[in-house]
């Protein structure tokens, strides 16, 4: 915080310009003084609260990973792909960090399905496929209390709908999906094939890449995919970079 006489509008705008908390014009009485600490201190403790809350829902989610010991990693390697494809869209950075954080965090609500139906090596009965369907909706519960979680909920909600309209939890179709949910679905999907599951094990990446190409324009978004598979191509499937910080 700093202190200017009022006639002194060129180091104002300094400071300013070089990121003071506050200015206050003299002369000022203690009282003002005090008032204005105090709301700065006020401030510097709710951020901290902000980043505890953010680094305990990070922490739930990968250990929400952890529980059936076959999904670890696949959170930060879900929003490694989404950043890429992000980046590659030309999506602007703050836009970016809400995307890596949607991605990291998009399956937190598997926390309700039972560990025996997420590690189950055969197919799902109706009643255990319902239990993984509301997944989306819980994890949009979980994650709500974020500040600035409306730039996160209706990716983490919608990203097992299809194009087609024949997805959950709300059977959106086409252009009603949410960007950062269609996204999010081409990179889920590329990661979950290519990954050991429970009931099967990991498909080549030209399977993978197959799959996507069949599903387009049903399951996922044609244009978004088509610049997946561009992106895929000119990276290669292995290059998977260390994931970047979501704070």
């Amino acid at each position: 915080m700093l202190l200017v006489a009022p006639a002194d509008e060129p180091l104002r705008q300094r400071a300013v310009d070089a990121g003071a908390d506050d200015i206050a014009l003299t002369p000022v009485d203690r009282a003002t003084l005090q008032t204005l600490v105090r709301a700065q201190l006020r401030i510097r403790q709710l951020k901290r609260q902000i980043n505890e809350l953010e680094g305990i829902v990070v922490t739930l989610a990968r250990a929400v990973e952890d529980r059936d010991h076959s999904s670890a990693g696949l959170a930060e390697k879900v929003a490694h792909w989404a950043m890429q494809l992000g980046t590659a869209l030309g999506l602007p950075d703050d836009q970016l960090t809400f995307l890596y954080k949607a991605a990291l965090l998009h399956d937190v609500g598997t926390l309700s399905v039972p560990v025996g139906v997420l590690a189950k090596e055969g197919r799902l009965d109706p009643g255990e496929f319902s239990q993984v369907k509301r997944h989306p909706v819980v994890s949009e519960e979980i994650l709500a209390p974020l500040p600035r979680a409306d730039q996160l909920l209706p990716a983490v909600r919608h990203h097992h709908e299809r194009i087609d309209g024949a997805g959950y939890p709300d059977g959106l179709g086409g252009d009603q999906i949410p960007l950062f949910a269609r996204i999010i679905a081409i990179a889920d999907a590329f990661v979950a094939m290519t990954s050991d599951r429970p009931y099967r094990r990991r498909r080549t990446r030209d399977e993978a890449i197959h799959i996507l190409a069949q599903g387009a324009g049903k399951q996922w978004d044609a244009v978004l995919v088509e610049q997946f598979l561009r992106l895929i191509a000119e990276t290669g499937a292995d290059a998977v970079t260390q994931a970047r910080s979501a704070g």
